[in-house]
Order: C-alpha cells, then structure tokens, then sequence
C-alpha cells in the first residue's frame, strides 16, 4: 500500500502539520504536497486560511480591460511609471533616506528579470516618517515599487520604510488589489504575466514563489533564504542534510570546505570567515539546524535554527563592508582584534547586549543601527566613527569612547536613555550630534573645537553643558534644550543659524569671542536676562525676537546702536559677575 497524502506530508512538515491540514480538510487542496515542501513545520492559523482561500479561490485566466496606471492615480498615486530601464529604476530613489534604500537601486539588471512599476504619492516629500513606523503606514505607503518576475509565478510590493520595518518586501501582502480593486488583474493583462491570486493573505515570513509557499528567514535582493533551501530567479535549491549547511544566509560545504554565498551579497563575513578557517580544518558538531561550527577544534560559530547567535573570530582584524548586515539574532560577539570596520557593521541586530572590541580604531557608516537591546559599549581604542553609528540604539546606557577624536553624522541620535558622555579626546563632531538623546544629563567635550549643525538638539534634561575650546557651530545647536542653566563656551567665534532656538531656562551668555551668527540668533530665549559677546556686531532683525527682557534694548536698531545697546547689556553682565547682589535685585 502506497503512502497516503497525510503520510508524506507528515514526513516533511511534521505530524503537527499535516494533522493541522486533515483536521481544515485541505489535504485534498491541489498539489499540496509540493505546495507546503517548503512551508515549515508551522501550520498557523494565517497560513491554513490562505491555504484555504487556495483550494477555493485560486483563477490563473484574469483578464482587465483597466489601465493599471490609472488604477494607481485613482488610489492617490501622482507619478506612475513602468521602469523598463535602470535610470527609470531610479527614479524614486530621492525619496527614500539613507540605510532604507532598494537594493533595486543597486542592481544595474533588475529590469532585465522583472516588470517594476514605480508609484509615487501626492506630496510624497512633505510626509514624514512615523516615530514608531507600520509597514502601511502614510509614509511607508506613499512611494512604492511593485516588482513582478516576468517568468511569472512571483510579485512584490516594496515600500518607503526598507530593512526599517518586518517584511518591508511585502507591502499590501504583495497582493495590488489591496492597494485598488481590480489593480492585480490589470497588472497581469498588461504585462501578460502572471502570479497567484487568492482572496487571502500569507502571513508575515511568508512567500508564494510559483506552486510554492516558502517559509523564509531571509529575503535579501529578492532571493528568499530559508532553513533548508534558497531560493533565486524562480528556482528553490534545496541543501544536500549529508554535506551542507546554512550559516544564515550562508553555506557552508563540508565535501568542499568552502563558504557558499547563494544571494550574491557582498558581505564582509565571508572574507572574514576564510581569514579565520585559511589552512584549518572547519567540522561541525550537534544536529542541524542547531549546531556549532569549530575551527581545529576551537568553537567559532554557533547556531540556532541555522541562524548565528555566537561569534568567535579572534584572527580577524578588518571586517569589510556589510559584515553581517542582516544578521537580526547575533547574540555574543567576540572579535578581540578587530581594528576597522566596514559599512554596515551589524546593521540591522537585534540580538546584542554588550559589545566590547578593545582594538577596533575605526568605524564606516552604518555602525550597529537600530539595536533595541545593547545596554553598554567598550570601544576604548576607537578613533573615527562613521555616520549612523549606534543611531536608534533604544536601550543603551553606557559607552565608553575615551580616545574617540572625530564622530561623523547622526552620532548616537536618538538614543533616549543615555544619561552621560565623557569624550575626553574628541575634536570634530558631524551634524545631528546625538541628537535627541532625551535623558542625557551631563555632556563633557574638553578637546571640541568644531561641531556640525543640529548639535545636542532635542535633549531634554542636559543642565550643564562646557566646551572650553569650541570654536565653530553650526545651525540649530542646542536648540530645543529646555532644561539648560549653564553654558561655557569661552571661545566661540562662529555660529551658523537658530543658535539655542527655544530655550527656556538660561538667563545669562558669556561669549567673549563670538564674532559671527547666523539667522535667528537666541531666538525664543524667554529669559535670558545677560549676553556677554564684546566682539559681535551685527545680528539680523529676526534674532533675540521674543526674548522680553532684554529685545528693547537691542531689537531693530541700526548698527551703530547695536553696538552702544550690546556694550550697554555686557558691562552690566560684567558688573553682575563681580557682584552678585546686583543679579538678584535685578531679577526681583
């Protein structure tokens, strides 16, 4: 007696699952085997119901007589353009910010393999990005590319939040007609291409590639990585259980002893690891898909669901860019010699704690972004950060940079619970600054004579802030600071615009040798009462605006008198600093 639909089913996905399948009646759902191979061992409810809409649903003859672009102007889309070449492909990449971009952007033949249909919303550069993004949000949704393989058999619908939100890849459940009735029908027919329809969905992780539903850990450059299998251009390779074994999107051969890289991604792990293993013997012990990888007998890898959760690469001293960019689970990272770091180190991680590389020196763009659970950062030999280094790192409250000379761009923004930094040794600082950093305290810059704009902006408890050898900000710096008493800046010679816009609390400046501001200078700084700055001339009509205590002994005078009403403010200021008791009449 042959083995029925329930027993074979019941070998590859599990009992589980095929007990799941018999007791919805779908064992009987055309070509199911082949169907659910690749599906997992996870029959959720989400799932069941698309296979059901499958069983009852499924049309491959759809035929409109609707323009689909015409569909997208009615759904709110103002530019609309099939990208049948990759300057076309491009075209929306203005709108997308940086670490977020396609990879369709970078791939010089994705036209050549799919038809893309570009869709960009009415005031699409006026939309902001939510704080706590959805991938169908107003931002997210209002510029789109919708990617079909023109061999048939597979869609996607990409959205404006890319890597930044689960399942970005997936946008509308990659379905068009949840964007507008009627939308999938009108693509098929004017592409003469087709791809599953049902009236259901398949849940997040999931993705219909043909007469296949893959289980995915990975899609990276539309090549979808699951626990056993990849998948490119259409095909799903299934690894051989007696040789090979995924290493997150990675494979490693034990009959070759060779690293396979089945996306094509240029990702730094894969030099490292062949620095690692060069002229060593690389074994395996435990059961797939939980195992460790040893190197002569040294653990250097470990794995979890095929995935790394552990790192020993003691040998490595430089990681090239992308260096387990996609990795989300990396656990424990143990690089003790690693001395430069490529862009897009770790990038999307969600897995670290601590981090602790005692001879990293320097760091390229994309340094560890977005982590939610490191509380603590080591880099005591760091010199140079790049952009985005640790920006959005939700959780972390210690680090510890003590010979840190330049940080570049977005340094530690938007970090909400760092309460101190102490950077003994940094000199020049890029724009956004640790901007955002809501709970930071106290600030200590010895050694910074130069600081882009939007410096410290948005921090809302820093009291003290000294920098005794600054001498050249740009805009926005400290703007937005409301909890700020005292401010030491002796000597500051240039300001770029909104110098301490909408401050609160600050009464008194000493600037001795400020000699340039931009717009706005002080602007909305309600109480500030005393301004020392013996050496500045000129300020534009806009600047000290609403500052009631002192804007009518300044405000809209020409310059001659700008200069006797300024004299007037820092000789009185002069005076108070020698006796206090003034002060304090004054302010009664």
């Amino acid at each position: 007696m042959g083995k029925t639909t329930y027993d074979i089913i019941k070998h590859q996905n599990g009992e589980a699952f095929a007990r799941a399948l018999r007791d919805n009646n779908l064992l009987d759902t055309p070509n199911i085997v082949q169907l659910v191979k690749f599906a997992g061992r996870d029959a959720n409810p989400a799932l069941l119901s698309y296979i059901w809409s499958i069983k009852r649903f499924e049309t491959t003859n759809e035929h409109s007589d609707q323009d689909p672009f015409e569909l997208l102007h009615r759904a709110g889309y103002e530019f609309v353009e099939y990208a049948d070449t990759f300057a076309k492909q491009n075209r929306i990449k203005k709108y997308f910010r940086e670490n977020e971009e396609l990879c369709t952007f970078r791939d010089e033949t994705r036209h050549q393999e799919y038809y893309i249909v570009n869709a960009v919303k009415y005031g699409a550069d006026k939309i902001q990005p939510s704080p706590i993004p959805q991938r169908q949000d107003e931002y997210g949704t209002s510029v789109i590319s919708i990617q079909m393989r023109k061999t048939g058999g597979f869609i996607s619908i990409k959205n404006r939040y890319n890597h930044s939100v689960e399942y970005s890849d997936s946008t509308f459940d990659s379905n068009p007609d949840n964007i507008i009735a009627g939308l999938s029908a009108a693509l098929k027919t004017r592409f003469n291409v087709n791809w599953a329809a049902t009236r259901g969905a398949l849940p997040d992780g999931y993705v219909r590639i043909g007469d296949n539903i893959l289980k995915y850990t990975y899609e990276i450059h539309n090549a979808y990585i699951g626990e056993n299998f990849y998948e490119q251009h259409g095909r799903i390779y299934e690894l051989d259980k007696n040789s090979q074994t995924m290493l997150d999107y990675f494979i490693w051969d034990a009959k070759q002893q060779k690293l396979l890289n089945p996306t094509g991604v240029d990702d730094g792990f894969i030099r490292a690891f062949r620095t690692e293993a060069a002229g060593r013997k690389v074994t395996l012990t435990g059961r797939a898909p939980n195992q460790t990888v040893c190197i002569d007998g040294t653990e250097a890898i470990k794995l979890q669901g095929g995935r790394i959760v552990w790192l020993n690469f003691p040998n490595v001293e430089n990681a090239a860019q992308n260096f387990l960019a996609h990795n989300t689970l990396l656990k424990q990272l143990h690089m003790e010699n690693l001395k430069t770091a490529g862009s897009n180190f770790l990038t999307y991680n969600e897995g670290l704690c601590n981090l602790n590389l005692p001879r990293l020196e320097h760091t390229d763009s994309g340094f560890l972004t977005s982590n939610e659970t490191i509380t603590s950062v080591n880099l005591p030999n760091l010199k140079h950060a790049g952009m985005h280094f640790l920006t959005a790192n939700t959780a972390l409250t210690e680090i510890s940079l003590p010979n840190l000379l330049y940080a570049n761009d977005i340094f530690l923004a938007n970090n909400n619970t760092i309460k101190h930094v102490d950077f003994p040794r940094l000199t020049r600082v890029g724009s956004k600054f640790m901007k955002c950093n809501m709970e930071l305290e106290l600030a200590e810059f010895p050694s910074l004579v130069e600081a882009g704009d939007m410096f410290l902006q948005s921090n809302q408890t820093l009291a003290d802030f000294k920098a005794p050898k600054l001498q050249t900000v740009g805009s926005l710096f400290l703007a937005h600071n409301n909890s700020l008493l005292h401010l030491e800046l002796p000597e500051l010679t240039t300001a770029g615009d909104s110098f301490l816009f909408q401050r609160a609390p600050l009464d008194r400046l000493y600037l001795p040798k400020l000699q340039h501001v931009g717009t706005q200078f002080l602007q909305y700084n309600l109480f500030l009462k005393y301004l020392y700055a013996p050496m500045l001339t000129y300020i534009d009509k806009e600047s000290l605006t609403y500052n009631k205590r002192i804007r009518n002994q300044i405000m809209a005078q020409r310059p001659n008198a700008l200069k006797r009403a300024m004299r007037k403010i820092q000789k009185l200021a002069h005076r108070q600093a020698k006796n206090p008791k003034i002060s304090q009449e004054k302010s009664r």
